[in-house]
């Protein structure tokens, strides 16, 4: 609903906010048990979910206009695109 929200009112400021501390909220879970791997739910992303976490990152830079968060969501793509390429090594492997 808070990106529906933003949708209608884009110079919303608290609620640019609100979306970038959640969107950062569930970054931090996602990337909580790395080295092992990028959670998703209390499980290991899929590649499809992968791609959805991606879009997230994707969606905070665009919030993030004052680029506060910009270094760590670069490191958090970076391990997304590792664990991604772990498991297509791991499916082409079978």
């Amino acid at each position: 609903m808070l990106e529906e929200a933003q949708a209608l009112a884009p110079n919303d400021e608290l609620l640019r906010q609100t979306l970038i501390g959640q969107y950062m909220g569930w970054c931090n879970y996602y990337q909580h048990e790395w080295l092992v791997g990028i959670l998703y739910g209390h499980d290991g992303a899929f590649v499809e979910e992968c791609e959805e976490i991606l879009q997230a990152v994707e969606k905070t830079r665009v919030l993030d206009c004052e680029f506060i968060y910009q270094t760590f969501l670069d490191e958090f793509e970076r391990k997304i695109y590792t664990y991604r390429k772990r498991l297509l090594n791991q499916i082409s492997s079978k």
